[in-house]
């Protein structure tokens, strides 16, 4: 099976500076666990559910 297939479509992004509490809202309404975060037209990093949980919310 192709990744084509199963993956997530339209690929949705943000950008380093996007506050906390948008990057959760642009998850939830878009029910995805994961978005990927760039800069300058550059992937550097993803922020994942379990880091909105662990490190924001776990860390107050």
């Amino acid at each position: 099976m192709e990744i084509a297939k199963i993956m997530h479509a339209p690929a949705e992004w943000v950008e380093a500076n996007t506050p906390v509490a948008e990057v959760a809202r642009r998850m939830k309404n878009g029910d995805i666990g994961a978005l990927p975060v760039g800069r300058d037209d550059r992937l550097i990093g993803m922020v994942t559910d379990r880091d909105l949980a662990l490190r924001v919310l776990g860390e107050g």
